[in-house]
């Protein structure tokens, strides 16, 4: 065989074992962060639905495990983190519909997977065409997510640069191995540039937006600190109490609020005083000063007693949906 063809062939073996560790940066993030904050769900499904998508295309073609092989590894790993979503959302929808949205979701890609697997031979070339569509809505859901939130939340850097690479490799092993396949060409070049565009959302945010603190989330939570240190800003105010609260999105229920309430509320009077949110910042961080705590219960203290009840830790939680955006 050609020489081009038994590098790109190598190269393409090279992909199926390197892809075992694309995802692995996002599932790490959203582990260390206990937080799914930013990532978009649309983008995910679409995602699996591609990769199974573009497997079944190739093993249909009769194409080498070196064209499928990392498909059917992201689509695993992708699945997993769908996994991720619902567990870290169960506390604010419940158990009871997390538990039907997982059933909902195994049955509609069982019937997703079987329906392709009976498709006519006739139909496969608009089998990778159907693919393209998913990829431009997968990637316009992330990036829409992000400029809408003026931030990448838990988007993990090394998973798209990961992926950025693997879309420009596979540019060229599909000419060299597949004959130049017009759909899967236009495939890799839209993951390209959505890739391209995330990467330089999360350089854009990361460096000019502002950080949002979530539960484990030291470094950005300490950040947000110094900021309201040097800054008055009913914002970032707000981001802290709803991350001291546990709240990583705009949902939050009347059980949910008096729940972060009565957590906070150590001594169980009723208001949460300075002392509570030292004690609460200071779980977080050490490094945390009294003035970032003064400056929290100053925002949220309406009525000037030096305490936050019950209805103004409502008021500085809805916030988000009241003043601006928060999420």
């Amino acid at each position: 065989p050609p020489l081009g063809s038994v590098a790109s062939t190598a190269v393409g073996g090279t992909m199926v074992v390197v892809s075992i560790a694309k995802y692995l940066p996002q599932i790490r993030r959203i582990l260390r962060t206990n937080s799914v904050t930013g990532l978009a769900p649309v983008a995910y499904y679409g995602d699996s639905l591609v990769f199974w998508a573009k497997s079944t295309y190739h093993l249909r073609r009769g194409h080498p495990v070196t064209a499928w092989g990392e498909l059917m590894v992201l689509f695993f790993q992708n699945a997993f983190i769908i996994g991720l979503l619902h567990k870290y959302r169960a506390p604010e929808v419940g158990i009871r519909t997390t538990q039907l949205r997982i059933a909902r979701d195994v049955a509609a890609f069982s019937a997703f997977a079987l329906i392709l697997s009976k498709l006519p031979d006739s139909f496969l070339p608009f089998l990778s065409v159907f693919t393209a569509p998913l990829l431009i809505a997968s990637f316009s859901s992330q990036i829409e997510t992000n400029y809408r939130r003026k931030s990448t939340g838990r988007l993990s850097r090394g998973t798209i640069i990961l992926r950025l690479f693997g879309s420009i490799v596979r540019l060229t092993t599909t000419i060299t191995q597949l004959g130049g396949d017009l759909p899967v060409l236009i495939n890799h070049a839209l993951g390209v540039v959505g890739c391209t565009a995330l990467l330089g959302q999360i350089f854009w945010y990361r460096r000019f937006g502002e950080p949002e603190p979530e539960a484990g989330d030291k470094e950005a939570l300490l950040v947000v600190s110094r900021r309201l240190e040097s800054a008055f800003s009913l914002k970032s105010a707000t981001r802290m109490w709803r991350s001291l609260g546990g709240f990583d999105t705009d949902e939050a229920s009347s059980k949910m609020i008096r729940a972060a309430f009565k957590k906070l509320d150590t001594g169980g009077s009723g208001y949460i005083s300075l002392e509570d949110v030292a004690i609460a910042l200071e779980k977080s961080n050490p490094g945390f000063s009294v003035e970032t705590a003064q400056r929290m219960i100053q925002f949220a203290d309406r009525d000037g007693d030096g305490k936050v009840n019950f209805s103004e830790f409502v008021l500085i939680i809805d916030s988000c949906g009241i003043e601006f955006e928060c999420y």
